[in-house]
Parts: structure tokens; sequence; C-alpha cells
């Protein structure tokens, strides 16, 4: 699954600078689907496991609040990240 640059054809009319850049986004566009599923299930699994947390109303939920709010936060904006904008910038 890596990047495959493509020889020019004889006939061709597209340049092959577009073929390396179709090649590229290619690339791009297999490597966020790899990491989708196991991005998603972890951040997935840590939301699921620290939402308890923060609706909870017992004893000690005052210090384990902020605790578990950046934790959240950070896996929430780690998946923006990861799957949007790391994507965007390689394109």
């Amino acid at each position: 699954m890596g990047l495959a640059f493509s020889v020019q054809k004889l006939g061709d009319s597209r340049p092959q600078q577009q073929h390396i850049r179709d090649d590229l986004i290619q690339a791009i566009k297999d490597g966020a689907r790899l990491r989708l599923r196991p991005k998603v299930m972890t951040v997935a699994t840590i939301v699921a496991s620290l939402l308890p947390i923060m609706w909870s109303t017992r004893t000690g939920a005052e210090v384990m609040k902020p605790l578990a709010t950046p934790v959240i936060g950070g896996m929430l904006s780690s998946l923006i990240h990861i799957l949007i904008v790391t994507r965007v910038l390689f394109a």
C-alpha cells in the first residue's frame, strides 16, 4: 500500500506531475482508511470509560472530573487531528 509512481505513457495527455499527484492523493486516502478503525476504537473506548466519571456525583467526583475532562477533550481533538488535519496537510 505504498506510494507508486506511474510512468507517463505515449499518447497520454496528462503530464507526469498529475500522475504523481493522483498517486499521492490515493496514498493519503489509503493511509487514512487504514488508520480509521484503530483510532475510532481507541477514542470510543477511552471516552466511554470516562463518561461515567463525568456524570458521577459520589464521593471523590469533584477530584476526578477535572482529571477526566482534558483526557476526553484530548482524545476527541486527536481524532479530528489524525483523521482530518493530517490528511489535509499531506495533500
